[in-house]
């Protein structure tokens, strides 16, 4: 039977740095928190440097923290699910209902609302909105796409893939672009905001007050 993460951590941990066994420490304790965090974040909660928590995903023999992160997450939901599914009072429709509310409660104590009604009177006011996610994040932007096309007129929307020819010369003068992001943010994304600050455009980031700060993040016109 494939060794778990948090055996493969047990199993080193004797041999780890100081500031290694801090963060493995708190990913056995925490398992939740460091499915969910970035490496930044996690190193903060943990009391070291980013770097240090990068140096030990490559000491448990994954290539980054982004990978050593996926296992924890699929080990940590696939145990919790386990044993949901074998409790005789489970029900599926309650569960996801309770992660529902359980998201929203945190988008309110996250969410800065000086930065929502910013986004808002930007929205109202540009004369084209732009709207752009990659990868993971795509699925973000085409449900806010079809959900702005019903309010606006002169909204469209980037490709999965990557950046266009067509997208940057769509943002135009009094343009709005929408970027949606998860960290680790991808190139992409940062390519067409840099592209759309150099035209002097709206760029628009929203984000919880967790999430870690764009390179050179600014709201620009």
């Amino acid at each position: 039977m494939e060794e778990s993460v948090l055996e493969t951590i047990k199993g080193v941990y004797s041999s780890l740095s100081p500031g290694q066994k801090k963060v493995a420490a708190y990913m056995i304790d925490h398992r939740e928190e460091s499915a969910l965090a970035t490496a930044s974040r996690l190193g903060r909660l943990a009391g070291v440097s980013e770097t240090t928590v990068i140096r030990l995903s490559n000491v448990l023999g994954f290539r980054g923290f982004s990978h050593l992160q996926e296992a924890i997450r699929e080990e940590f939901l696939m145990q919790k699910q386990s044993v949901r599914e074998h409790s005789p009072a489970y029900d599926v429709f309650s569960d996801v209902a309770e992660k529902e509310r359980h998201v929203f409660g945190q988008l309110l104590e996250q969410l800065d609302r000086g930065q929502l009604k910013q986004a808002v009177d930007a929205l109202i006011a540009a004369e084209q909105v732009h709207i752009a996610g990659f990868g993971s994040s795509y699925a973000v932007g085409y449900w806010f796409y079809a959900a702005l096309r019903m309010l606006r007129s002169r909204v469209s929307l980037s490709g999965p893939d990557g950046v266009a020819a067509e997208d940057i010369g769509d943002i135009r003068e009094n343009s709005l672009l929408v970027l949606f992001s998860f960290p680790r943010y991808r190139k992409e994304g940062m390519l067409l905001a840099e592209e759309a600050r150099s035209k002097g455009r709206w760029c628009s980031y929203l984000r919880t007050k967790r999430s870690p700060r764009l390179p050179d993040q600014q709201t620009s016109r």
